[in-house]
């Protein structure tokens, strides 16, 4: 390509940016959700806008204060942020980016309207028309090379009583995306993804450790001992659980002991409910 070129390339996408940027800030303001929605619909567009770029792929997007992550073997790629409603809830945008290498090019899926959860909810498939929204902050393969089932974790501003971390699973069949896998594995058996909800006025650690190939999850109890199911009253107990990784399936060890873990392959979650 021309260099000339290449430079107006470099200042749509870096106007565009600024533009997206700029909606996503707006949306902390006091503003109604109708004007939030209207905000984030507007990112959606622009977002829509450079996916006709192969280059989109793998710009950097350093200006945003969402989540923007890539898995480390560089096939999926989630763009990703949510918009507080004003009672409490959260809507979620995401985009799947799904890289072709043989093509040197991606295609783009967008998970759109929230599947309606019921009890069973933690053992659904559930698809890009009907996903369990949440904000994504960090993406995992899983174990076999050229995977195509990728660990998710991720929060969810339940309500204003409650909020939550959502492990879920990720697979890509042809120019599909599918959420839930069976593999996380209990006492109770096997499920499709693990949700663990808690007080909205605390936090609560769920933290992928590459090097041991671990999630450490804070162990969630409520406080008081007559409120077991109400989740509103929950938090860290001061015990932790390991999910371990072992032969394509997350295992679960209650009560682990997690000294040898190391803060330097720490991955913090920033709440943005917090911000």
């Amino acid at each position: 390509m021309h260099l000339t070129a290449l430079h107006a390339m470099a200042y749509e996408f870096g106007a565009i940016e600024d533009s997206i940027a700029a909606s996503h800030q707006a949306m902390k303001r006091n503003l109604t959700d109708e004007q939030r929605d209207s905000l984030s619909n507007s990112m959606r567009v622009q977002f829509i806008a450079l996916f006709n770029e192969p280059s989109t792929f793998d710009y950097s997007f350093s200006k945003l204060k969402f989540c923007t992550i890539t898995s480390p073997d560089h096939r999926v790629r989630l763009i990703n942020w949510n918009v507080p409603q004003n009672d409490g809830t959260h809507k979620y945008v995401c985009f799947v980016l799904v890289w072709n290498n043989k093509d040197k090019d991606y295609w783009y899926t967008e998970l759109t309207e929230p599947a309606r959860e019921g009890e069973k909810v933690e053992t659904k498939y559930l698809n890009e028309d009907k996903w369990l929204g949440a904000l994504y902050y960090d993406i995992i393969p899983m174990e076999k090379k050229n995977t195509d089932t990728y660990t998710l974790l991720g929060w969810d501003g339940k309500d204003n009583m409650s909020q939550r971390k959502i492990i879920d699973a990720l697979h890509i069949t042809g120019k599909k995306v599918r959420l839930g896998a069976p593999i996380f594995k209990n006492d109770n058996g096997t499920k499709k993804r693990m949700l663990f909800e808690y007080s909205d006025e605390i936090s609560a650690s769920v933290k992928y450790y590459q090097k041991k190939k671990c999630i450490v999850l804070d162990h969630l109890s409520p406080k008081n001992p007559n409120m077991v199911g109400i989740y509103s009253d929950y938090g860290p107990d001061g015990s932790y659980d390991v999910l371990a990784l072992s032969k394509g399936k997350w295992e679960l060890v209650e009560n682990a002991d997690v000294k040898e873990f190391a803060r330097d392959d720490d991955k913090p979650f920033i709440n943005p409910r917090r911000n």
